[in-house]
């Protein structure tokens, strides 16, 4: 069975097998099964794929994070094995259709992990989404040094009100 290319790929890709698991189906030592993935030109996870997300061994489906990840957003495995950011599909599902490469979903609060619906605001694309941004670091700086004029104060919020206008919300005067 394990000398067969195809049926050693079927239980370690498909049906997401360690070797420890093949190994006991085939009654050897997981060292042989290794030896013969090797010989057959299989190749093998990566450390940090192994015991990450489905193919760890406690896993029951559902979300994870990816610790050392610079992004911090939580990831989904779709039913049909992809592997999806969670606050794409949380916005997909509200919308009730599959969003654009070009959308970008960025957090109100900040905070990556948070995929509350409220939370999340669509932007059609990543340079509205760095305006977006700009914008906002430059409205905190005013704020936070004090240097905010009552005239940028107006100007700063129906900036903010047209685009999450786009997104169906809106921030009060």
């Amino acid at each position: 069975m394990y000398h067969n290319k195809q049926w050693l790929s079927q239980k370690y890709y498909q049906e997401k097998l360690f070797f420890s698991d093949i190994a006991k189906i085939c009654n050897v030592e997981p060292a042989t099964i290794l030896r013969w993935f090797k010989k057959l030109g299989l190749k093998a996870r990566s450390p940090s794929e192994r015991h990450m997300g489905e193919w760890n061994g406690r896993w029951k489906g559902g979300s994870y994070l990816i610790k050392h990840s610079k992004d911090r957003y939580i990831r989904m495995i779709t039913k049909d094995g992809k592997r999806v950011v969670e606050h794409r599909l949380v916005l997909e599902k509200s919308l009730g259709r599959k969003l654009d490469k070009e959308e970008t979903v960025h957090h109100l609060d900040g905070n990556s992990t948070n995929n509350d619906i409220n939370n999340l605001l669509l932007l059609p694309s990543n340079s509205e989404h760095r305006r977006y941004e700009t914008t906002l670091n430059n409205f905190a700086k005013q704020i936070l040094f004090g240097k905010l004029k009552p005239y940028n104060h107006k100007q700063l919020l129906e900036l903010f009100n047209q685009m999450l206008l786009k997104s169906g919300q809106d921030i009060s005067t």
